[in-house]
């Protein structure tokens, strides 16, 4: 009988950038940067960088699902990534951090 496959439970493991011209593509930011200094860098090597991407804060899930700030935050706590009292119902990148 085979073994049951069980889910891991669901964490934030980093911020990215969704891609406009595909459906669902991201790319991830490495967690010891912050986007902005990831974002500014890839301009520097491609000045259409930012025709390609949205500059919206997004986060990518350990699940591969690309969520907004406060779908983040509800995971984050429920993961205990983070404090619920400590932020205002949001996930800042700068929280990734203390991960």
């Amino acid at each position: 009988m085979p073994a049951k496959f069980k889910m891991p439970k669901q964490r934030i493991i980093c911020a990215c950038f969704p891609l406009f011209s595909s459906n669902g593509a991201v790319i991830p930011v490495p967690i010891n940067q912050l986007p902005m200094d990831f974002y500014n860098n890839e301009m520097r090597h491609d000045p259409n960088f930012r025709l390609k991407v949205s500059s919206a804060d997004k986060f990518l899930t350990n699940h591969g699902k690309v969520v907004n700030e406060r779908e983040a935050f509800i995971i984050a706590v429920e993961a205990g990534q983070v404090e619920e009292t400590r932020t205002k119902g949001q996930l800042c990148v700068t929280d990734l951090w203390e991960f």
